[in-house]
């Protein structure tokens, strides 16, 4: 990676998990059926993920993800990553976060970190 995006402000990561904690505030992305293929091919249950997103999100930065054109709504990014367990590969997760509205509801796109680059270091919070 060329350079490392900026970090968002604490307080849109704290709005992201709460919403990640509320199954009523937080879903996979629907555009296609790419992040659930990606987590059950895994061996990851839906709530698992979230829970361990949030959790992680408690101990570590999240990035802004850069715009790839002007006037669209600020997202986020974040990896996350699962050791290898149970037959399952280790996997380093590339987490899209989508925040909206009042309350904070989050969509959630997932994909394996396969840019080519070294993937996001993970900042402990230190704010």
């Amino acid at each position: 990676m060329d350079s490392i995006p900026p970090l968002d402000p604490a307080a849109v990561r704290l709005s992201i998990i709460d919403a990640l904690k509320d199954p009523q505030r937080r879903f996979l992305s629907r555009d296609d059926h790419t992040s659930r293929n990606y987590l059950d091919l895994w061996g990851i249950k839906a709530h698992t993920f979230f829970e361990d997103l949030a959790n992680d999100l408690m101990l570590y930065e999240l990035y802004l993800k850069p715009a790839s054109s002007t006037g669209i709504p600020q997202k986020y990014q974040y990896i996350l990553t699962y050791p290898e367990e149970h037959g399952y590969p280790e996997v380093i997760v590339h987490v899209t976060l989508s925040p909206r509205g009042e309350p904070v509801r989050v969509k959630i796109a997932v994909h394996p970190h396969n840019t080519g680059y070294t993937p996001l270091p993970r900042i402990p919070i230190n704010r």
